[in-house]
């Protein structure tokens, strides 16, 4: 009997330590600079919503928050706080399907009035407009940009994170999407739109 013990602890330790291995291996990169950047939709007062994609939930952190509706902020402001999960609108786009992002109530500062839809950052980064539509977010001892799209479809804010690859190129890293309920002037390109 003990030897048959044995050899199945043996047994059960082999596979665990496998198991441990193939899960290191299969771990995902390094999340890259999107992951910095969530977003946050407080059209309505006291129904403040932050959305992210990133692996590490911001709860209780401070973030700052960049205005993309009504725009007009030069740099990220203060604060909005991630305060408990909770269900959202607002979408990760995907090649497959879309899916709800993490979501979180937020608490706003006196400064951050609704209604307003806006950027959410981890890190403060430098902004850089290049048009109505399109931001270029870069962070203090970090080369690699973030570029971010937004624009209306007929129902929907569409805002589309890119980060440069080492060939010089952007490749897509985040589409998030927010129902907005109601319906408005397009201004998405059709190509922009992935719904």
């Amino acid at each position: 009997m003990g030897m048959a013990w044995r050899r199945r602890a043996r047994h059960a330790a082999a596979a665990c330590l496998a198991l441990l291995c193939a899960g290191a291996l299969a771990a995902p990169a390094a999340a890259g600079p999107a992951a910095r950047v969530g977003l946050l939709d407080a059209r309505q007062p006291g129904a403040a919503h932050l959305a992210w994609n990133a692996a590490e939930a911001p709860a209780g952190a401070r973030l700052r928050y960049l205005p993309l509706s009504p725009p007009g902020a030069c740099k990220p402001l203060c604060c909005v706080q991630a305060v408990e999960p909770t269900d959202t609108q607002i979408q990760r786009v995907g090649a497959r399907e879309d899916r709800p992002l993490r979501g979180w109530t937020a608490r706003l500062s006196a400064r951050a009035a609704p209604p307003l839809v806006g950027l959410v950052f981890t890190r403060t980064p430098r902004v850089d407009y290049v048009n109505a539509q399109r931001v270029l977010l870069r962070w203090p001892g970090d080369s690699r940009p973030v570029r971010v799209d937004h624009c209306l479809s007929q129902e929907g804010l569409h805002v589309r994170l890119a980060e440069r690859g080492p060939s010089g190129r952007w490749r897509e890293a985040a589409h998030y999407y927010l129902p907005l309920g109601m319906e408005v002037e397009a201004n998405c390109p059709a190509t922009a739109q992935g719904r």
